[in-house]
């Protein structure tokens, strides 16, 4: 496990963790997973058309509002996604 600002490494698996509307434009790598948390308020669709990670995991912290509407837009726009209210972290790293 190595982490560097916003970029988590777990073995060969690197994860990105954007908490602040700015943090989709300062990287430069393809992340397996984007993990969206309550400091990001802006689009998801452009998280995953910025990023593109193979998945976009949105954390359990979100309000439930706007998790609702990020779950909607994931699912009109068919981007791969997973819920930390639905399924705890260390199960998605493990699989």
């Amino acid at each position: 496990l190595m982490r560097k600002d916003g970029i988590v490494a777990v073995g060969n698996d690197l994860m990105i963790v954007i908490d602040d509307d700015r943090d989709i434009n300062v990287y430069n790598i393809k992340p397996r997973y984007a993990i969206v948390c309550r400091g990001f308020n802006g689009n998801i669709i452009d998280v995953y058309n910025t990023l593109k990670p193979d998945t976009i995991i949105l954390s359990r912290d979100i309000h439930k509002k706007r998790m609702a509407r990020y779950i909607d837009s994931c699912e009109i726009h068919n981007i791969p996604f997973l819920s930390l209210r639905e399924k705890g972290f260390h199960k998605i790293v493990i699989n």
